[in-house]
């Protein structure tokens, strides 16, 4: 039921799960969802479904083009929630350093250490909306 929701990401590129835990898919902000599931489909579709990544995709380029970059927005918000302390931490870093205040209004910053699974992506985000 909330109307206004944004989602992004902090780091310097997206990054997705790959063949092993030290060989991730690596995509910069602004590649659409579609090119990055049909790029998984293509290299294995087999590993990406197991996985979930293509139905995280699948999922995520139904509700927007493309990833975006926290630093890169320049909207107000009322409230900024994360789920990793790192992502926090630069939210924090990118107020302090990076904005120019248009107003002086609080902003809430609050971090819910949620483990990054799919199963666990599910719960935070049900905890999120309590």
């Amino acid at each position: 039921g909330f109307e206004q929701v944004w989602s992004y990401g902090t780091g310097s590129s997206v990054k997705l799960p790959g063949t092993a835990a030290d060989k991730p898919n690596v995509y910069s902000f602004g590649t659409p969802y579609g090119y990055m599931y049909d790029d998984l489909r293509d290299k294995s579709e087999t590993l990406y479904t197991q996985n979930g990544v293509l139905k995280m995709l699948d999922r995520n380029r139904k509700i927007k083009t493309a990833p975006e970059r926290w630093q890169e927005n320049h909207l107000p918000f009322d409230f900024v929630i994360t789920f990793e302390e790192r992502v926090f931490d630069a939210v924090l870093d990118d107020f302090a350093t990076n904005r120019h205040p248009r107003t002086f209004e609080p902003v809430y910053v609050i971090n819910l250490e949620v483990k990054d699974t799919h199963t666990e992506a599910a719960s935070g985000a049900t905890l999120a909306v309590q």
